[in-house]
Order: structure tokens, then C-alpha cells, then sequence
């Protein structure tokens, strides 16, 4: 969702799957500021990343597809996203198998 002065509008960004648990965003400063998000896929056991690009479309991307499955009344644990001046996406989440925190980066392309 935006506000666009007037109301809220919103928009799909991923839909495949039971995702979005876990979500957090931010703004990327490199590229004017558009939104980046990372979030959980309950059925596929995936943190997943985001980013909205120039022409208004969503990519989206698996950042570590083996973080375990959730159990039945668990609900997956949070995400953190910030990308860095150079354009380095930095996530954090929990690995919930192990439950262990990890760290990912990925350099920009």
C-alpha cells in the first residue's frame, strides 16, 4: 500500500504459496528509494526477497530455499532487510530446523 495523497492503494507482490509471514521493508537508496522486502514462505520453508523496480514491477528471489519446515501451530519468525549505500541487500532471519540466527548479503548485479 501507498498513500497517494487521498487514500490507499495497494498492490500484489507475491502470491504463490502462504507468503508474507515475517515481513519487513525498507527503501532502497540507490535505486530512488523504491521498496525492498523480505519475507517467509510457510509451505516452502523459503525467506524470500522482493524489490519493486523502475517500470513498476515486483522480482522476486529466494535468499536461502532450506530454512526447515514450519510446524502446524508455529508461526515463522521475523525477517530484517536493509541495503547499504553500495546497493548490498543485507537480510536476517531465523533458520527454524536448527533454530539458528542467520545473515545473508547479496552484492548488487
Amino acid at each position: 500500500m501507498r498513500h497517494d495523497g487521498g487514500g490507499w492503494t495497494s498492490e500484489l507482490v507475491e502470491s504463490t504459496g502462504d507468503v508474507g509471514w515475517g515481513c519487513a521493508i525498507t527503501l532502497d537508496p540507490t535505486r530512488a528509494r523504491r521498496p525492498a522486502i523480505t519475507y517467509r514462505d510457510r509451505d516452502g520453508g523459503r525467506t524470500r526477497f522482493a524489490r519493486k523496480e523502475a517500470g513498476g514491477s515486483w522480482t522476486r528471489e529466494t535468499i536461502d530455499a532450506d530454512v526447515g519446515t514450519f510446524m502446524v501451530d508455529a508461526l515463522p519468525g521475523p525477517t530484517a532487510v536493509g541495503i547499504d549505500p553500495l546497493g548490498q541487500v543485507h537480510a536476517t532471519y531465523q533458520e527454524w530446523t536448527g533454530r539458528t540466527l542467520r545473515y545473508a548479503v547479496r552484492c548488487p548485479d
